[in-house]
C-alpha cells in the first residue's frame, strides 16, 4: 500500500459543514415490539420530517452564512462582512423580467433596491445591540453601499453579531470580506537567480494588432476601466490616456498607486511576508498593456493594444497589492455607474466559487452592458484553480501564454582557433546585441566577479570574464557596469548552458553565458595573455511559442463545472509601464526606463480587455457576449496538447476576430443567485456544452445544440465542416469510444444574414464514464485562413461516487486510552470520496465486521452543494454511532453508543439527486493494542558509548502490529510499513515526521554524534498506524568510559498504590569513596520510596543509609571500578492520589572520591507504565449569567458564595460532592473517582439557571478488565433565566425578578453582582419561553400570570 497517504495526498477539500454526527430526536416515536432491521430497510424507511430533522441538525443555523468559521462567529473582534439582499439590482431585475416575458419599470425596480436598503437600515437597530465594540454606533458600521453591479451593503461588526444579521428579511446571505491580491507566479528557479524575464518577441506583432493600429483600429472613444492598484498616471506613456476613477482605498478621487513615499511615511515592513512590496506598480502595468501611448522620451517606450481608448482607473487593492472583496465590488459598481464599456480585473481570490459575492457582481456588470474581463488566476497547473472573480459565468476569463522567445548568439573567439557559442543572458534597454557584431574587445578575469575581485583590475570598456557561483546572476552583471565594463561574460560552474535569460535592466551591460568547458579553456588562455576577444556570427533564434503557462489557473469551476478560462492572450514576460519609483528610488522624476517584464494572467487580461476595446470601436452594435463569442471563434490553437479547461477555445487572435467578421454563437443558460434561489439567465457563447449525463455510463446518450452562424461582411461565405477530436491528457478518445458529433458538412451564410444549424452527440452505452473534448471546425471554401472553431465538450458518469478511500482503517478512539497516543486521534477515520454526479445525501452506517449485523447510524451528509470531481475529505467515524433500536417506528436511538476495539465495517449509502441509491463498505478495526517495538540501541544500558572523532552510530529498528496480518486477511491493502516511529535529537529536540517502516516493519539509519554534548539524548517512539505506540524509548549517547548511572526493573507496568522495584547502577566509575542519590528530584509526587538496600553480591562491599529521599552508599574500597554494577535495590510505591498513566526511576547521582571531590554523574532513568485504579475528571463550570459581555469571558467569582453544587453520579448510588473544588476562575479538577462500567451523571446547579444533567462517558472496560481516564468535560454552557428553578424560563421567573427588584436575592440575582436589576431580567428576555433540554417533559412556558407578561413587568420596571 501507499504508505502515509494522509500526508502525501493534496488537492482535497474540507466539507464545511462536516459529517453530522447526531440522533434522530423529536420527531421519532417508539413501538411496542422489536424485530430486526437491515440498514437499507431504515434508511428507506425514515419519513421525509424524520430525513430533514438530520438535515436540519446538520445546517445548524449557519443557513445564509458563507465563509466563515466557528471562530469567526464566536470572536468579539470586528469582522469585515458583504451582506447580500434578495433583490436583484434595478437594471438587471429589468432584464430578467424581459426574458420572462413580463414588463418592469426601472424605477420601480430602483425603488424595489432602496427599500430593501432602508429596511435593512431599520432592522439592524432593531437586532444588534445599540453599541457595537469598535464602532460607536449600527449606522456607521455600513461601509459601502452596493445598488448597480450588486444589492447589498458591505459593514464591520463584531463577529459574534453576524448571526443576527440573518433576522432581517431582506438579506439573502452574509458573506466573510475575503482578501484579493495580485497573485504572485510561483517559479522554481536557481538560487542565484532572483527572476527570470525572456526578452520576447513582442505581443503586439505577434497578435498583428500593430497592422490593425495602421487601419486606424486604435480603441478610440471606448471606455476601458481598470480595477486595481491603481495607476501612475503622471508616466508619459499614460498621462494622457488616463481620463480619471476613483479610489476605493483611501475613498478619495485620486487612484494613485501606493507609492515609495507612501511607504517611507508607513513604519510598515518593506515587504509582506508573502515578498510583495508596500509600494505598489501592478495597476500601472496593466494599464500601459491597454492603453500605453508611446509618448515617452526613451528607445523602450511601449504602446498599448488600444492607446487611443480612455482609460479609467478604480484603485481597489492597497499597499502590498491586497485589497477586500468590498473594494472590489465598490470598483465593479463604480465602473457601471460610469459608463465604462469594457473593465479589466487582473486581480482575484482563491475562492472556485461561482456565487461568490464578487462574481454575482460580475455577473450583474455583464448584464448591465458592461465586458468585463477577469484574469483566470496563478494558481496552476492544478485543475479547478480558477478564482472568483475569474468564475463568474458571464466574465471573460483569461488565462497566460507565452510568445515566441529571442535570443541572440554569437561566435565568440580568441586567437589560436578557439572559439564557442555565446548565448544572450540580459542587456539594458538601450542596448543593440548588432553593435558588437564584429568588435573585438579585452577580456579581464574577474573571477566570481565580486566587488572585491575588481580591485586593482581595469574592466572600463573591455569583458568581464566571470564565473557563476555563490550569489546572483543579476549582481555579478550590475557589478561589472558599475566598474565600466562594456559587456558580461560568464560561465557556468555546472555543466551546459546557464540557460537563464535576465531580460532587460537599467543596472545592465549586454550579457553573455558560455558552457563550464569552454569557460575554463577560456580562463587558461587569459592567464596566458591570450585576450583579445571577438563577437562574429550573430544569430538571432526564436523560440516555439504559444504554450500555456504552467502557474495559469485552470477549470472547471466548482458547483457549475464551467469551462475557464474562455481563451488565453499572451502573459509571460509582458513588457509595459512601471512606475518610476520602482526603477529609481532617488530619481522618481525620470521615466525614461519606467518599465518592466512581468508574468502572469494579470498581464493576459489587459491584453484581451484591450482587444475588447478595438472590436467595440470597430463595431460598436457588439455586446459581452458577441466579444466572448467573436473572440473564441477566432481563437488559436496552442503548440502541444491541452484541456478546453486549460485554454478554453485558444490563444486569442484579434486581427481576424475583427477581420473574420462571423459570429458564430451558442446560447445556453446559467445560473445566477436571485434572493433564496437561482434564476436561469441566457449566456450566448462561442462554446458547446453538451451537458453532463449524469449516471448514463452504461445507457444511450443523445443531445443536440443549436448555433447561429452570423455573417456581418458583405459578402456571402462557404464554409466546410468537420470535427476534430481534443485528444488531451484525461480525456476520452471520441472514435475509440464510438462517440459521434455530427452537423451539416457544408455551412452557407449569405451576406449580413443569420442561419442556425443543429449540432448533434451520439454515445452508445459502451462509452467510458468520463470527460470528452473536441472542435467543429469551419473553413472558408474561398480563403482557407478564414478559419473558425467552436469547442464543444461534454461528460459521462456513473451514479454515485467515483471513488472513495479509507485513508485511516484503524483507529485508536480518545474514550478507549489514557492519553498516551502518539499522534492526534481526537478526530477519527479519515476518508476521501468523489462525487461523479450530484449527490443528496451520504448515510454512514456502522456494521459488525465479522457477523455482517448492523449496528447504527454514525451520521448522515448532506451532499446537495458538493463539487463534483474534486477529492473531499471528512472525518467519517471516530468511534461514537447511534444503535439501531429494532423498532420501526423510532429505528435509531436517541443517545450515542461507543463501539469497542474490534472489527468492523463502514458502510456509505450514497442517495444521488435522481434518487438511486449506491453502496460502498470499507473496513475498519478499533485498535489499542500497542505494536512491539525492538531496537539495536537495546542493551544493558540506556548509555550507548561511541568512540571519539566517530561521526556517526548506526542502528536498526523494528515495528510490528500483529493486527496487520488479521487485517490482510480481510482484504485490506495494509502491511507493516503502516507502522512507522517519531524520534528526537538532542535535550530539546523536535519530534520528526512519522517514518514509515518498510514492508516488513524495519528501518535503518545513522544518529549523528555531537561531541559537544557530554550525554547526546535520542528518543524514539515506534507507532502503529492507529497511533498506539509502548513506551518511548529513551537513549543517551557518550564517549567511551564516560562515568554513568541508571536504573533497570523488570517491572514494565504497575498499578496506582502497588509497589515498583527496580536497581541503581554505576558504569566506568572509579575511585568512589560514596555515592549519594537522590530519588525525589527526578520522579517527582507519583512515587515514595518505600526501601533501599544494598543489591545482592554487594552486601559486604559498603554500606546504605536513607535519609529521606535520600540514598547513600559508602565504600568500603574507593578503588573498585563499577562496569554495568548493580549497587542498590531500591522499592517505591506509586502514588493512588494523583491520576498518572507513567513514571520514570531516575534518580540523579552525586559521587565523592578518596580525594573528598565531589562531581555529579549523568544519570539515565527506567520509565514505566502506570495504570490507574479510578478515574479523574476536570472543566469548566460556565453559567452564562457570569460571562462578561464586553469580551465573552467568565467573571471571577467567590465559588464558596455562589450557592452552587458540583456532584458526580454513578449508578451504583455512589455520588461524590466536588462543589468545594470549583476554583476562582470556574475551572475544577476532580481525582479518584471510582471505576465504572457505567457513566456518570454530571449534575451542576447554580442559582438563576437550569439544572444541568449531563452524562459522561469515563474510562472503559477492555477484555475484562475496567481501565482509568482522565476526561475533559466538553464546555457546557449553563443557560440563565430560571429563577424558579422550574426548569422552564417564562413569565413566573420575571414575576419572582420583579419581587426582589433591587435586593441582592441570590435566586434572582442571577448574575451574582449583588443587586437584582435590569442586567438579571435581561437573561430572561434573552431565554424567554425555552425548557431545560436535560430534564425530561419539563413543564410549558407561562406568557401570562394573574394578568401580567413579561412586557407589562419591563414596562412597570422602567425597561424598554
Amino acid at each position: 500500500m501507499e504508505i502515509h497517504s494522509l500526508f502525501k495526498k493534496t488537492a482535497v477539500v474540507a466539507l464545511s459543514a462536516g459529517l453530522v454526527i447526531s440522533p434522530i430526536h423529536s420527531v421519532l416515536s417508539t413501538e411496542a415490539f422489536a424485530k430486526e432491521l437491515k440498514t437499507e430497510d431504515i434508511l428507506s424507511s425514515l419519513t421525509k420530517e424524520q430525513r430533514e430533522a438530520l438535515h436540519q441538525l446538520q445546517l445548524n443555523d449557519h443557513s445564509g452564512l458563507q465563509g466563515f468559521n466557528e471562530a469567526d462567529l464566536e470572536s468579539k473582534e470586528d469582522i469585515s462582512v458583504i451582506v447580500k439582499f434578495k433583490s436583484k439590482p434595478s437594471k438587471v431585475a429589468v432584464l430578467d423580467a424581459a426574458v420572462k416575458g413580463k414588463t418592469l419599470k426601472n424605477e420601480d425596480a430602483a425603488a424595489q433596491v432602496e427599500k430593501e436598503h432602508k429596511t435593512f437600515k431599520e432592522d439592524i437597530k432593531k437586532y444588534l445591540p445599540h453599541e457595537n465594540s469598535k464602532s460607536k454606533s449600527i449606522s456607521n458600521s455600513i461601509t459601502q453601499t452596493f445598488k448597480k453591479a450588486y444589492n447589498g451593503v458591505a459593514m464591520k461588526l463584531p463577529g459574534d453579531q453576524v448571526k443576527l444579521l440573518l433576522e432581517s428579511d431582506v438579506v439573502q446571505a452574509v458573506y466573510k470580506n475575503q482578501t484579493f491580491t495580485v497573485d504572485p507566479i510561483k517559479q522554481d528557479l536557481p538560487k542565484d537567480v532572483d527572476r527570470e524575464i525572456t526578452t520576447s518577441v513582442e505581443s503586439i506583432p505577434y497578435l498583428k494588432i500593430d497592422k490593425l493600429h495602421k487601419k486606424g483600429i486604435t480603441g478610440e472613444g471606448v471606455k476601458v476601466a481598470v480595477l486595481d492598484t491603481g495607476i501612475d498616471y503622471n508616466h508619459p506613456d499614460l498621462k494622457d490616456a488616463y481620463k480619471g476613477g476613483y479610489d476605493f482605498v483611501d475613498n478619495d478621487n485620486d487612484p494613485m498607486e501606493t507609492t515609495y513615499a507612501e511607504w517611507e511615511k508607513s513604519n510598515q515592513p518593506e515587504y509582506s511576508p508573502y515578498g510583495s512590496a508596500y509600494y505598489t506598480s501592478h495597476g500601472t502595468h496593466v494599464s500601459g498593456t491597454i492603453a500605453g501611448q508611446n509618448k515617452n522620451d526613451s528607445e523602450v517606450s511601449v504602446v498599448g493594444v488600444a492607446p487611443d481608448a480612455d482609460l479609467y482607473v478604480y484603485r481597489v487593492l492597497g499597499p502590498y497589492g491586497s485589497g477586500t472583496s468590498e473594494a472590489v465590488i465598490a470598483g465593479i459598481e463604480k465602473a457601471v455607474e460610469d459608463g465604462m464599456d469594457v473593465m479589466n480585473l487582473s486581480l482575484g481570490a482563491t475562492v472556485n466559487d461561482p456565487y461568490y459575492p464578487t462574481s454575482t457582481a460580475i455577473n450583474y456588470a455583464v448584464l448591465n452592458g458592461v465586458t468585463a474581463v477577469v484574469s483566470a488566476g496563478n494558481s496552476g497547473p492544478d485543475s479547478n484553480t480558477v478564482g472568483s472573480p475569474g468564475t463568474a459565468a458571464l466574465a471573460l476569463t483569461v488565462g497566460a501564454s507565452d510568445v515566441p522567445v529571442a535570443l541572440t548568439t554569437f561566435t565568440g573567439s580568441i586567437s589560436g582557433n578557439w572559439s564557442t557559442e555565446l548565448i544572450s543572458m540580459g542587456r539594458s534597454f538601450a542596448d543593440d546585441f548588432s553593435t558588437l557584431n564584429g568588435q573585438s574587445l579585452e577580456l579581464v578575469d574577474v573571477g566570481l566577479g565580486t566587488q572585491e575581485e575588481y580591485a586593482g583590475k581595469d574592466v572600463k570598456g573591455r569583458i568581464a570574464f566571470v564565473q557563476r557561483g555563490n550569489f546572483a546572476l543579476n549582481d555579478k552583471i550590475r557589478f561589472a557596469k558599475e566598474h565600466g565594463a562594456k559587456a558580461v561574460i560568464m560561465y557556468n560552474n555546472v555543466d551546459g548552458q546557464i540557460g537563464v535569460n535576465l531580460g532587460e535592466s537599467t543596472v545592465f551591460v549586454p550579457a553573455f553565458s558560455m558552457t563550464k568547458a569552454a569557460g575554463e579553456q577560456l580562463k587558461a588562455k587569459i592567464a596566458q595573455g591570450n585576450t583579445t576577444f571577438t563577437f562574429s556570427n550573430l544569430k538571432d533564434i526564436v523560440s516555439e511559442g504559444d504554450k500555456l503557462a504552467d502557474f495559469s489557473s485552470r477549470g472547471p469551476v466548482n458547483g457549475n463545472y464551467d469551462m475557464k478560462p474562455e481563451v488565453v492572450a499572451p502573459g509571460v514576460s509582458v513588457l509595459s509601464t512601471f512606475p518610476s519609483y520602482m526603477i529609481d528610488h532617488e530619481h522618481q522624476e525620470d521615466y525614461k526606463y519606467a518599465y518592466a517584464r512581468l508574468s502572469g494572467t494579470s498581464m493576459a487580461a489587459p491584453h484581451t480587455a484591450g482587444i475588447a476595446a478595438l472590436l467595440l470601436e470597430a463595431n460598436p452594435k457588439l455586446d459581452p457576449d458577441d466579444i466572448k463569442t467573436v473572440l473564441m471563434n477566432t481563437a488559436d490553437p496552442l503548440n502541444g496538447e491541452y484541456s478546453l479547461y486549460e485554454v478554453g477555445a485558444g490563444r486569442v487572435d484579434p486581427y481576424q476576430a475583427i477581420h473574420g467578421q462571423m459570429k458564430m454563437q451558442v446560447t445556453d443558460e446559467t445560473d445566477i443567485p436571485d434572493g433564496e434561489d437561482f434564476v436561469k439567465v441566457k449566456n450566448p457563447s462561442g462554446d458547446i456544452n453538451f451537458g453532463i449525463h449524469f449516471g448514463a455510463e452504461g445507457s444511450n446518450v443523445r443531445a443536440n445544440e443549436s448555433i447561429s452562424f452570423t455573417n456581418n461582411s458583405d459578402i456571402t461565405k462557404n464554409f466546410t465542416v468537420s470535427i476534430e477530436e481534443n485528444a488531451a491528457e484525461g480525456t476520452n478518445s471520441l472514435s475509440k469510444n464510438g462517440v459521434s458529433v455530427s452537423t451539416s458538412k457544408n455551412i452557407k451564410v449569405k451576406a449580413n444574414q443569420e442561419v442556425k444549424q443543429n449540432v448533434f452527440l451520439t454515445a452508445p452505452k459502451t462509452a467510458k464514464a468520463g470527460r470528452y473534448e473536441g472542435f467543429v471546425v469551419l473553413t472558408n471554401k474561398e480563403d482557407s485562413s478564414d478559419k473558425y472553431r467552436i469547442p464543444f465538450n461534454f461528460r459521462i458518469t456513473k451514479d454515485g461516487l467515483s471513488s472513495l478511500d479509507l485513508l485511516t482503517p484503524t483507529i485508536s478512539p480518545p474514550y478507549l486510552n489514557q492519553g498516551r497516543t502518539t499522534i492526534d486521534n481526537r478526530l477519527g477515520a479519515l476518508v476521501i470520496f468523489n462525487l461523479s454526479s450530484p449527490g443528496k445525501t451520504m448515510d454512514v452506517t456502522l456494521q459488525d465486521g465479522e457477523t455482517g449485523k448492523d449496528l447504527g447510524l454514525i451520521g448522515t451528509l448532506d451532499l446537495t452543494s458538493t463539487p463534483l470531481d474534486k477529492d473531499l475529505f471528512l472525518f467519517a467515524f471516530n468511534g461514537s454511532y447511534y444503535p439501531f433500536t429494532g423498532y420501526s417506528k423510532q429505528p435509531i436511538a436517541e443517545e450515542a453508543s461507543y463501539a469497542k476495539p474490534g472489527h468492523y465495517k463502514l458502510n456509505f449509502t450514497t442517495t444521488s439527486q435522481t434518487g438511486k441509491v449506491t453502496e460502498e463498505a470499507r473496513d475498519i478495526y478499533i485498535d489499542i493494542d500497542d505494536p512491539t517495538f525492538t531496537s539495536s540501541l537495546d542493551g544493558p544500558s540506556p548509555f550507548v558509548e561511541y568512540k571519539p572523532g566517530q561521526a556517526t552510530y548506526p542502528f536498526e529498528i523494528q515495528v510490528t502490529d500483529p493486527l496487520v496480518e488479521e487485517m490482510q486477511n480481510a482484504g485490506v491493502d495494509i502491511d507493516q510499513s503502516s507502522n512507522s516511529v517519531i524520534y528526537t535529537w538532542g535535550d530539546w529536540g523536535f519530534p520528526s515526521n512519522p517514518i514509515p517502516m518498510d514492508k516488513d516493519g524495519k528501518w535503518a539509519e545513522e544518529v549523528a554524534m555531537e561531541e559537544s554534548m557530554p550525554a547526546l539524548r535520542f528518543t524514539l517512539s515506534g507507532l502503529d498506524f492507529a497511533g498506539n505506540a509502548p513506551l518511548t524509548k529513551e537513549y543517551f549517547f557518550v564517549k567511551e568510559g564516560t562515568p554513568v548511572t541508571y536504573t533497570k526493573s523488570d517491572i514494565k507496568k504497575v498499578k496506582t498504590g502497588e509497589t515498583i522495584k527496580g536497581q541503581l547502577f554505576l558504569d566506568n566509575v572509579s575511585d568512589a569513596k560514596e555515592v549519594v542519590w537522590n530519588m525525589k528530584e527526578q520522579y517527582g509526587n507519583a512515587m515514595d520510596l518505600v526501601d533501599a538496600k544494598l543489591a545482592e553480591g554487594f552486601a559486604n562491599r559498603g554500606t546504605i543509609s536513607v535519609n529521606g529521599d535520600e540514598v547513600k552508599v559508602v565504600f568500603n574500597d574507593a578503588n573498585v571500578t563499577f562496569d554495568h554494577t548493580a549497587v542498590v535495590d531500591v522499592t517505591l510505591k506509586i502514588t493512588d492520589e494523583i491520576f498518572t498513566t507513567g513514571a520514570s526511576i531516575n534518580p540523579t547521582a552525586t559521587v565523592k572520591n578518596s580525594q573528598n571531590e565531589s562531581s555529579k554523574l549523568l544519570n539515565a532513568g527506567y520509565a514505566f507504565e502506570i495504570s490507574p485504579q479510578f478515574n479523574a475528571a476536570y472543566g469548566y463550570v460556565l453559567p452564562d449569567g457570569f460571562v462578561n459581555p464586553a469580551n465573552g469571558l467568565q467573571i471571577k467569582k467567590d465559588w464558596t458564595k455562589v450557592g452552587a453544587s458540583l456532584k458526580f453520579k454513578e449508578s451504583s448510588g455512589f455520588v461524590l460532592d466536588a462543589t468545594s473544588l470549583i476554583k476562582e476562575r470556574a475551572d475544577y479538577r476532580v481525582e479518584k473517582l471510582p471505576l465504572s462500567k457505567d457513566p456518570y451523571i454530571l449534575e451542576i446547579k447554580v442559582p438563576g439557571h437550569f439544572e444541568v444533567h449531563s452524562k459522561q462517558n469515563i474510562g472503559f472496560e477492555y477484555k475484562g478488565e475496567l481501565f482509568g481516564k482522565s476526561h475533559y468535560v466538553n464546555p457546557i454552557y449553563i443557560t440563565a433565566g430560571d429563577v424558579n428553578q422550574d426548569n422552564v424560563i417564562d413569565v413566573l421567573d420575571a414575576i419572582d425578578i420583579q419581587k426582589a427588584w433591587k435586593t441582592d436575592n441570590r435566586a434572582a440575582d442571577i448574575n451574582f453582582d449583588g443587586t437584582v436589576d435590569a442586567k438579571d431580567i435581561g437573561f430572561v428576555q434573552e431565554n424567554y419561553l425555552l425548557q431545560n433540554k436535560y430534564i425530561e417533559n419539563p413543564p410549558a412556558p407561562k406568557e401570562k400570570h394573574d394578568g401580567k407578561t413579561l412586557e407589562s413587568i419591563l414596562k412597570e420596571l422602567g425597561i424598554q
